[in-house]
């Protein structure tokens, strides 16, 4: 798992470079590179106590599930 701000999600060699497959973004900006990565896209998440991001956790670990047991197959 490779955690990065907006400057890394938009350097393309940078993300090959360290092997990256999928990305989640979370900035509400446009997928840059989707011919190339996997995303799984939340919008812009508010930050702030009354947001509700255990739903968005909830598919996120969903995900992370999903790739994981295809990683081992």
């Amino acid at each position: 798992m490779f955690l990065g701000n907006k400057a890394a999600a938009a350097d393309n060699a940078l993300l090959h470079r360290v092997g990256v497959t999928h990305i989640v973004n979370v900035g509400g900006g446009q997928n840059r590179f989707p011919s190339e990565f996997q995303y799984l896209r939340f919008g812009r998440i508010k930050d702030a106590s009354e947001a509700d991001i255990l739903s968005l956790l909830r598919e996120f670990h969903a995900l992370l599930d999903r790739y994981d047991k295809a990683a081992a197959v």
